[in-house]
């Protein structure tokens, strides 16, 4: 197994770096070194900062929000149990 950590974080202070066009282009070479680094697990992908939660994000607006039977079931008794005091 092979040592190190496999997380990414940077910082960047963008007018550091001269003008906006060449530092998109700059940023791009980055993200693709970046992306075809070896994955931490065979057959898995690097990732980008965000990029799991944008996706699950994307899935829930389609999808729904998953929540368990059981947790469904409790909240649908509270929601009646409030209607019917009403």
């Amino acid at each position: 197994r092979r040592p190190g950590n496999t997380t990414l974080f940077t910082a960047w202070a963008i007018d550091r770096f001269g003008p906006r066009r060449q530092f998109v282009r700059e940023m791009g070479k980055f993200i693709r070194a970046v992306r075809s680094s070896r994955p931490a697990t065979s057959g898995g992908k690097v990732l980008l900062p965000g990029e799991i939660e944008s996706r699950t994000a994307s899935m829930r607006r389609k999808k729904g929000i998953p929540v368990a039977d059981v947790l469904w079931n409790e909240l649908s008794a509270l929601a009646e149990k409030k209607s019917a005091k009403s």
